[in-house]
Parts: structure tokens; C-alpha cells; sequence
């Protein structure tokens, strides 16, 4: 079973109970490619998730889809849009909201985008995982990076979120005025943060604390430096595209990545090996960014921080604030325990170290369910 993890779950209200009608459950999909071209490994994730129960809204920012492109896509079953370049993924999945219309009518809301290769592994035993848990919005890994939020490339929402105010408000941003750090800031983490500050529970289906079996370390992207772990044992079913085509991180075992697909899973190497020959695949060893990485690293991680606040502040004072923001979230005194590798716990929300001891020694956790937004 994957390793997942869990905020401490409210109690179902009517918000949550099922009506015996089939559920609607709609993915709106974000695609991007500047020679407008839907890449081949694009559609069996399209179908897998169309498999999975969801209607998907496959919303693209490339100038023009191309007519067997678009036949394909709408014959395995998606709604094809295109739209304005702008305000990023986020700027796409309110498109699609604003296009669907009536979120009262949807039991689930999934949000996607093209940045991975996938699935690895089937989408249905994920769902089933994470349904039977008492999350109410979940994604597949979690990252500290700034603060505590699911990251984006996958993120799944029940009806009480969907149905939320805070949810509605969320997307009433103008994500297109928006640069590209910002999107980051006010898309990916304020949505979990926001979601969280709203009582709502958040949960990874492959969750950091399994990855670090423990050690925190909050400067790091765990589909850049957990890759490996995330396949071969929480049989995550993505890897990123930009860490196969440019590893920015510098990421020494790159070189795996073939044998460990190949043998983990039973994906199609050529879906990643056709794109990889169009951008190029990235070096795992030897490039100047690889070697400063492999030294920084080893640096105290408190150093390092300092280094990256130094960093953003010559290309931008403004990032000086943004990089104090990131070391005080980041404060390893207030990460819970590592919870084990069956983890049922998220390390989001939990705000002392005594109420974790509570819930070690069989007391529950307890969320503040006033802040609830049905």
C-alpha cells in the first residue's frame, strides 16, 4: 500500500454524505507547449484519467491545437479549450472552473497539468487509497518549501471544499496580472494554506516525512530528490519533466531513471524518450550546477538557507522578505516526529509538539471545525 497521510479528519457532516446518484467527478487538465503540439505521453494520461471516473476539461495555452491532435483528445473522451497564455496552470484550472459552471453538481474536482510523465503505476488504487481517508483535499507529495502545501501538478477536491466560500474566493484572483514567483506563492501554497486555515484537512498520498525517514529538510523539492524513493516505494505514479529534461537541482542519480521505471514499473519508456529527444535530457553528473550542489548539501542546513535568502535578494530585494518567511515556516523545532512508513498523519496543521505526544500516546488530534466553511 502507498504510504499516505492525513490532517486529523473532521467529523462527516451533510456536507459530505453521497447522493445515491453517480458522482460527477470533473478533471480540468492544463497543457502548455510552444510548438502547440500535444506531446504523445499526454494522451494515455488523459485516458487513465478518464479511466479513474473523471470528465476532463483539457484546457491548453499553446497557440493552436492541431486537428488530429484535438480529434484524438476528444475521442478518448475530453472537452478540448484553448485560451489566452497566461497566469500560468492556476490561470488554466479557473478557466475550467469558470467553464463548468456549477460546482454544486461535483463530487470531486481534480487538477492536473502536463509537467509529469504518467501514470507510472494505476490512478484507481490511488483514488481508492485516498477516498477511504478523511481528507478533504489531497495530492500525490508534499513539500515545505515557503510553507507546508501539497504540490500542484495533482490535486484532488471533495464536494465540502468545492462547495466552500473559500474555494470560490481562491479562484477569484487574478492569476494572470500575476508574475511567475507570485503564482507559486498566492496558487500552490496559499491554496493549501488557505484551505487549511479554513479547517478543511490536507494529506499526501506519498508524504515527505516517508521520504526523509525523519530528517527534515525543508529546502527540498522531493520530485527533484526523492524521485527514486517515490517510485520504488511509495509507487508514486509521476515523474516530473523538467527534472528528466534539465535536473535544476543536480539530482548525482539521474542516471537511474531508466533501469528504475523499467523495473518498478510497466510504463512506456519511448512516451519519455520521444520527448527527451525533441528538449534534450538532462546530465546527472558533471555540470557546474551538479557539483554546487553536491557541496551545498553538505552544508548546515541553516547556512544553506541563509545562502538562498542571499540569492533571491540580489535579483530582487522583495525576495528577501519572501526567503525570511521560508526559514521561520521551515523551523525544524516545530516538524512533528516521522510517523513511519504507513504514516497516517500530515504534517500540515499540527501546531505544538505536545499535541503530537497526545496523538502518539492514542489521543486524538482535534482541528478547530469552527473555521469550517461548508
Amino acid at each position: 500500500m502507498t504510504p499516505s497521510s492525513t490532517t486529523s479528519g473532521p467529523a462527516i457532516g451533510p456536507s459530505r454524505v453521497r447522493s445515491a446518484a453517480k458522482p460527477e467527478k470533473v478533471c480540468i487538465f492544463s497543457h502548455f507547449d510552444r510548438e502547440s503540439i500535444v506531446r504523445r505521453y499526454v494522451f494515455p494520461y488523459v485516458e487513465a484519467i478518464i479511466a479513474a471516473g473523471f470528465r476532463v476539461t483539457f484546457v491548453s495555452t499553446a497557440d493552436r491545437i492541431a486537428d488530429d491532435d484535438r480529434d484524438r483528445l476528444e475521442t478518448l473522451g475530453a472537452d478540448v479549450h484553448i485560451r489566452e497564455n497566461k497566469g500560468l496552470d492556476f490561470g488554466s484550472w479557473q478557466y475550467g472552473i469558470e467553464k463548468i459552471g456549477n460546482l454544486e453538481s461535483l463530487d470531486q474536482l481534480l487538477l492536473a497539468n502536463d509537467s509529469v510523465f504518467g501514470p507510472l503505476f494505476d490512478l484507481g488504487f490511488m483514488f481508492d487509497q485516498m477516498n477511504r481517508t478523511d481528507a478533504d483535499f489531497w495530492g500525490v507529495t508534499d513539500s515545505y518549501e515557503g510553507r507546508w502545501h501539497l504540490q500542484s501538478y495533482f490535486l484532488c477536491f471533495n464536494a465540502n471544499v468545492i462547495r466552500s466560500e473559500v474555494f470560490r474566493e481562491f479562484f477569484r484572483k487574478d492569476f494572470s496580472a500575476l508574475p511567475k514567483r507570485q503564482v507559486i506563492n498566492q496558487g500552490e501554497i496559499a491554496l493549501s494554506q488557505d484551505l487549511i486555515l479554513a479547517g478543511f484537512s490536507g494529506a499526501a498520498s506519498c508524504p515527505y516525512g516517508a521520504l526523509t525517514e525523519g530528517r527534515f529538510d525543508g529546502t527540498r523539492n522531493p520530485t527533484q530528490h526523492y524521485w527514486d524513493e517515490l517510485i520504488e516505494q511509495c509507487r508514486c505514479p509521476f515523474v516530473k519533466l523538467l527534472l528528466l529534461r534539465e535536473n535544476p537541482n543536480g539530482v548525482e542519480n539521474l542516471d537511474r531513471w531508466r533501469d528504475v521505471i523499467a523495473r518498478s514499473t510497466t510504463y512506456d519508456i519511448s512516451l519519455i524518450e520521444d520527448y527527451l529527444a525533441t528538449f534534450g535530457e538532462a546530465s546527472p553528473n558533471g555540470s557546474i550546477l551538479s557539483v554546487a550542489s553536491f557541496y551545498l548539501r553538505r552544508l548546515p542546513y541553516v547556512l544553506r538557507l541563509a545562502i538562498r535568502a542571499a540569492a533571491k535578494a540580489i535579483g530582487n530585494p522583495k525576495g528577501t522578505v519572501l526567503a525570511l518567511e521560508q526559514y521561520l515556516a521551515a523551523d525544524p523545532a516545530r516538524l512533528p516526529p516521522h510517523p513511519g512508513r504507513r504514516p497516517n498523519l500530515a504534517y500540515a496543521d499540527l501546531e505544538t509538539a505536545d499535541a503530537v505526544a497526545s496523538h502518539a500516546a492514542g489521543e486524538p488530534l482535534h482541528s478547530d471545525r469552527s473555521r469550517r466553511q461548508a
